[in-house]
């Protein structure tokens, strides 16, 4: 995701209480960005604030209009709510909608806020992959000098995979789950 230098900027980001957006939290952090993340009710959050991120836990409580930058990954309501907490001409990437419902624009509204936003959406690949390798060769940089930590939230058998699964899906697993096969 291309959102220029962070250093300075202000994140609000949704979804990111797993494995990966503890990796997202921690890259934002180390640019010198400020990111808030909005988690439900009842997930937890205290591995995000060790991280260095602030949790709101009601999108309605967030200040509108308060954010360079905003990354959506739950859809529905919630993801409809972010757009209105950009500062005039904020970016706003879009990159999953792990609630399963669509996000809604009103354009009047979008118009009352201020001037214009940028809308982009996420895809993982540049076509022969040499920026991939490049973003992966940062990252496992970061990993080997202690910068960059993924949690294991569960180790476990193949056989739990479904419970596992109703968890992961519930947002109630910190980390990411590593399951033996055989």
């Amino acid at each position: 995701m291309q959102t220029g230098p962070l250093r300075g900027r202000s994140i609000l980001a949704t979804g990111v209480g797993g494995g990966v957006g503890q990796v997202l939290i921690q890259l934002a952090v180390a640019e010198g960005a400020e990111i808030t993340t909005v988690a439900a009710q009842g997930q937890p959050t205290e591995h995000m604030t060790a991280l260095g991120a602030k949790v709101a836990l009601d999108i309605d409580a967030v200040e509108s209009g308060a954010f360079d930058i905003v990354l959506e990954s739950v859809g529905g309501e919630l993801g409809s709510k972010t757009t209105h907490k950009l500062r005039p001409g904020g970016q706003f990437l879009w990159f999953g909608q792990a609630g399963g419902d669509l996000i809604t624009l009103d354009f009047f509204r979008q118009l009352q806020d201020g001037p214009a936003l940028t809308l982009r959406h996420f895809l993982h690949s540049d076509g022969d992959g040499s920026r991939d390798a490049a973003d992966m060769a940062a990252l496992l940089d970061l990993a080997s000098r202690g910068r960059l930590q993924v949690e294991i939230g569960h180790r476990g058998d193949w056989a739990g995979a479904g419970p596992l699964l109703k968890r992961m899906s519930a947002g109630r697993l910190r980390g990411k789950a590593v399951l033996n096969i055989g």
